[in-house]
């Protein structure tokens, strides 16, 4: 239901609010009636109005002199103030624009005329609150969004005694197209899971919620990455159109074979992190991105398995397009090889500190301090293995 917009009639002669009161009834509206300038100062203090009939010429304070201290106050910057003068003061319209004044009335008035310029902000009000409402409409649901995509993100860090692991997640907007999941095995292996949806907003918020419950209920059903990945690309392909896809990497981490076994589907590398030599392996092998082509289609979308192994104090990091894609003012990325050096330099710190100064400097690197892609990022450190006598120092 439309509230009544409110007009505040102003003029110190009674017979005059009366007339313009008179005119006005028929519309859906509610008047308020003042007789001098201090009384409409202090109405619109009170009250929101759609417009005001604002006399100019007053004893107390004219009307060019009350349309300015209203029109001073932070919400009434943008309220429309008709102003009602005789034909006898036409050279004050110029003065009265400069005051704030949106359009003219001259008495003896048309009651056709001041109806329908009334009419005409009522109309405009009732349009502007109708966007209001539609827009806290969608800001509330773009709030419930947001918290239904951060449920479906892990609650909570796996609990596993031979490995420390992190993660940040940081959307551009209220909701994104990134997430990452974990898949706890009961022989101590753990799952990890990092995705990238093209776009982010409202669709791809929808889409990797999709793909996250996929990965959830298919998960444990192979010990292969590779055909989690192809059963994930033909559901995705079903159930998405042809403008998304999916960049995504499945990990499983091994502490008693010591090994890594992943596929990507077109996903960023991941890097491990050597303790005993500080270097930067980069498992760069990729296959097509998920959603793209059907696995019936002549383009036989294979995806692989790539196995290697790690050492106790080793570092697993896995990241998301919005870290190596982040642009600053001049045009440039932050780029992967800033990443790697990075990588180097703070592996010594603490997985935590390590992942939230790489974010912050990337925040810094970018135009204005703002990001325009989601980000993730999620490490790995190996801090024991079954074979090991204890954690890594």
């Amino acid at each position: 239901m439309n509230m009544r917009s409110k007009v505040l009639l102003v003029d110190d002669d009674p017979m005059e609010l009366f007339v313009m009161e008179s005119v006005l009834k028929g519309l859906d509206i509610e008047i308020v009636r003042v007789d001098s300038g201090e009384k409409a100062i202090e109405a619109t203090m009170k009250q929101n109005f759609a417009v005001i009939l604002l006399d100019v010429r007053m004893p107390d304070i004219n009307g060019f002199e009350v349309a300015k201290v209203i029109q001073s106050s932070p919400n009434n910057q943008n309220l429309p103030i008709i102003f009602v003068t005789s034909f006898d003061e036409q050279k004050a319209v110029f003065a009265g624009y400069k005051s704030g004044a949106v359009d003219y009335i001259f008495k003896p008035f048309e009651p056709v005329i001041l109806k329908s310029k009334v009419s005409v902000f009522i109309e405009l009000e009732q349009k502007r609150l109708k966007l209001e409402q539609v827009n806290q409409q969608m800001i509330q649901e773009l709030q419930q969004a947001r918290r239904t995509q951060l449920s479906i993100l892990p609650q909570r860090m796996p609990d596993n005694p031979y490995m420390k692991v992190h993660a940040m997640y940081k959307s551009v907007e209220s909701v994104g197209g990134d997430f990452y999941n974990f898949i706890e095995f009961s022989d101590q292996r753990l799952g990890v899971v990092v995705a990238d949806v093209t776009g982010h907003g409202v669709s791809a918020a929808l889409i990797s919620t999709m793909a996250s419950g996929l990965v959830d209920s298919m998960a444990k059903e192979s010990s292969s990455p590779a055909q989690l990945l192809l059963l994930l690309n033909e559901l995705i392909y079903q159930r998405t159109s042809e403008e998304s896809f999916i960049t995504l990497v499945y990990a499983i981490i091994d502490p008693i074979d010591q090994s890594l076994i992943y596929a990507s589907a077109g996903h960023r590398p991941i890097y491990i992190i050597r303790h005993a030599t500080k270097t930067i392996d980069v498992l760069s092998k990729t296959d097509v991105i998920l959603g793209v082509f059907s696995d019936d289609s002549d383009d036989h979308v294979q995806y692989t398995d790539t196995k290697v192994s790690f050492a106790v104090g080793d570092r697993i990091f896995l990241y998301t397009d919005g870290i190596v894609e982040a642009n600053n003012s001049k045009g440039g990325w932050y780029g992967t090889e800033r990443l790697k050096q990075r990588c180097s330099e703070w592996f010594e710190k603490p997985l935590d500190l390590f992942l939230d100064n790489i974010f912050s400097e990337v925040l810094s690197f970018s135009s204005n301090s703002r990001l325009d892609d989601d980000v993730t990022l999620l490490g790995i450190d190996i801090v024991a293995t079954p074979h090991s006598l204890s954690p890594a120092q």
